[in-house]
């Protein structure tokens, strides 16, 4: 007798990490459900080819901003784009994104009034993004 089929939920479906440490897990939030947004975001990852961690952390915000509709993104956000794009993740997302805002770089800003959210600059567009 074969053995009964389990369905699992999307949000459960999909690999996370824990965004901070790389430990643990994170549920895919519900803004990222989106398979035609998924493919386009990875597709747009790939063709960007950022290297190192923060040139990565600005094209993640900016794909996550045109392809799945969000204004900006966390910390918890990143580990599961990071996933869904294949990279290897940073040892620590938090402090990755605070340097990409530091003022010596500015590719990413802070969302006033959305503690810990960031969203892309024009300045990190240009860095990051052939073509823009």
């Amino acid at each position: 007798m074969p053995a009964p089929e389990i369905i699992i939920a999307p949000e459960t479906a999909r690999p996370s990490i824990g965004a901070s440490n790389g430990e643990g897990t994170a549920t895919v939030p519900p803004e990222f459900l989106s398979e035609r947004g998924e493919a386009n975001f990875t597709a747009f990852c790939r063709d960007a080819k950022p290297l190192g961690d923060m040139r990565r952390v600005v094209v993640a915000a900016e794909g996550a901003t045109r392809h799945f509709g969000v204004e900006g993104i966390t910390a918890d956000d990143l580990a599961w784009l990071f996933d869904l794009a294949e990279w290897r993740r940073p040892g620590n997302f938090t402090q990755t994104l605070r340097n990409a805002a530091r003022s010596k770089f500015a590719w990413l800003e802070r969302i006033p009034g959305r503690p810990g959210r960031y969203a892309t600059t024009a300045l990190g567009r240009s860095k990051t993004l052939p073509n823009s």
